[in-house]
């Protein structure tokens, strides 16, 4: 039963492989003009691609908004209106699915429809064993989440019995603290930046490049960075450009708040950053250059690439500050820290605290602490 099992699984990713590696090494520029792309002729305007894997089956970027009973029904309508050869391909994706549930691997128990759509828009077996793990662990926080609560219920039902004919009595010893002194001193502090800088720039022009899961990640790193940035004494100001309203970071940020992001104590603007500084000041900070930041500079305006790259191993940053003619930069992190196996990646948070460390401190060592250990042998 298990070698038909596995002759099955083969098989089913044998096909999947093939019906979905070859539309996508043949639509990428950057496979075939990767050298074309990194070096640029001057008569030559670089144009970053645009993924081709059937946006059309996807759901509209503004249906975040939408709960997730709203969104399941948009999805099986999607679904059912499938052709036929994506209609075959998401067959054996749940053919690919039951052989896995089959061998107690990672899988979740239960698949929604919004869930079934974007593994149809996965392009390899590999990026669905990602979001198979991603949904697992979305189940397993919930599943906490529940016993907890549970839990701290029936703690709370044997701990406060509730007097014969009336309800428990309050107590008033803890009052809230309204207009928060702390608070107020980070605001005014973050107000100043605003209007007299420094600034620093993230770029959110990668939207197309990224997963659901990605932007919502990436959404939650530019909300701590922005937590660290807001305790200094002198904090940059944060400038989101490209950032149109149909964006996914943008719209799971404000997902996240609660309310517009205009009242937030940072700038989200649809221009660009060539419209918005002269670009000899701008430098934008890649991992995938030579040129190496020595130290932190006041006349310079930094730009942080805005994408998650863990699935991504093409230099879009680099590319993209190539074709703008545009400074680039990147950490000495191989001067200071000596790493373990791996690749030398830093989330978006990492990289802004980095920034606000070595404006403060301008030391290097000092800066890089917050890089994670587990990622290093030593400093």
């Amino acid at each position: 039963m298990l070698r038909q099992l596995l002759r099955t699984r083969c098989r089913v990713q044998g096909l999947i492989r093939t019906s979905t590696e070859r539309p996508v090494q043949n639509g990428s520029l950057l496979s075939r003009h990767m050298w074309t792309m990194v070096c640029p002729s001057k008569n030559q305007r670089l144009k970053l691609p645009k993924p081709v894997l059937f946006q059309s089956s996807r759901l509209q970027h503004d249906d975040l908004h939408m709960t997730k009973e709203e969104k399941d029904v948009a999805a099986e309508k999607v679904l059912a209106n499938l052709d036929p050869a994506r209609q075959k391909k998401l067959d054996l994706i749940k053919l690919e699915y039951d052989v896995l549930q089959q061998s107690r691997l990672d899988v979740p128990e239960n698949i929604l429809p919004s869930d079934w759509l974007e593994l149809l828009n996965l392009p390899s077996p590999s990026s669905r064993r990602r979001f198979y793990r991603y949904l697992v662990k979305t189940e397993r926080k919930k599943k906490s989440a529940m016993m907890k609560k549970a839990k701290r219920a029936l703690l709370k039902a044997e701990q406060i019995p509730k007097p014969e004919g009336g309800r428990a009595k309050k107590s008033n010893i803890i009052f809230p603290m309204y207009n928060n002194p702390a608070k107020l001193y980070r605001n005014n502090n973050v107000a100043h930046s605003m209007m007299f800088g420094p600034d620093v720039v993230i770029d959110l022009d990668f939207d197309d490049h990224m997963r659901d899961m990605d932007s919502s990640h990436l959404a939650n790193q530019l909300f701590m960075g922005h937590r660290f940035n807001c305790e200094d004494p002198e904090p940059f100001h944060m400038i989101f450009a490209n950032a149109s309203s149909s964006n996914r970071t943008i719209q799971y940020m404000s997902k996240r708040c609660g309310f517009s992001l205009d009242k937030m104590m940072f700038t989200v603007t649809e221009k660009d950053y060539l419209d918005l500084y002269p670009k000899e000041k701008l430098v934008y900070l890649t991992p995938h250059t030579d040129k190496v930041l020595s130290k932190f500079s006041y006349d310079d305006i930094y730009i942080v690439g805005g994408l998650i790259d863990k699935a991504i191993t093409k230099p879009l940053t680099f590319a993209k500050a190539k074709e703008q003619r545009i400074r680039t930069a990147k950490f000495p992190l191989d001067n200071y820290l000596i790493w373990e196996k791996g690749g030398k990646r830093l989330t978006i948070d990492q990289v802004i605290k980095i920034l606000v460390t070595l404006k403060q401190s301008n030391c290097w060592k000092t800066a890089l602490q917050h890089v994670p250990s587990r990622k290093v042998v030593r400093f």
